[in-house]
Formats: C-alpha cells, sequence, structure tokens
C-alpha cells in the first residue's frame, strides 16, 4: 500500500490513539486538501524504532507521500541519576 497515501503519522502508542486517519482526512477536506493519511503509530516505539521506521519508509520510496507527522522524541530522566 505503500503508493496510497499522501500523510502518515509516524511514532508510538500516543501517535497510534492520538490520529484517526479518517477524522484527518475530513478535516483536511473542509479545508480543500485532498489527503489520504495513515496512521503508523506503534505501541512501544521510542526514538530509535521512530528514527529507524523514517528510514524505512522513504527507502521505500513511495510515490504519493508528501508528508511525515513524527512523534518528537521524549528524553526522560532516568529514575536512578542523581539530581546534583
Amino acid at each position: 500500500h505503500k503508493d496510497e497515501y499522501d500523510l502518515l503519522f509516524v511514532g508510538s502508542s500516543a501517535t497510534f490513539r492520538n490520529y484517526v486517519p479518517e477524522v484527518v482526512d475530513a478535516g483536511l477536506a473542509e479545508q480543500g486538501l485532498d489527503v489520504t493519511s495513515f496512521n503508523f503509530g506503534v505501541v512501544g516505539f521510542r526514538s530509535f524504532e521512530t528514527d529507524f521506521m523514517v528510514k524505512w519508509i522513504l527507502d521505500q520510496k513511495p510515490a504519493r507521500l508528501r508528508w511525515m507527522v513524527l512523534e518528537p522524541p521524549t528524553f526522560e530522566r532516568y529514575e536512578g541519576q542523581p539530581t546534583s
């Protein structure tokens, strides 16, 4: 299906749960944009996996892809790390 989408959402479960392609597509259509989107959010993805997936997607050379929305990396403090 690599050539069927104009817009991809890539990230973790936060991406998976928060972007509904049908809703996004309908909202963009109201603005005059004919867009078909796909949610490529995957439970458990972190920055490393997201980076890998973006590179893999681009290597496939999808014909219609115009935009990708990427979940920003999260950098959380390690709980065992001293604070000072």
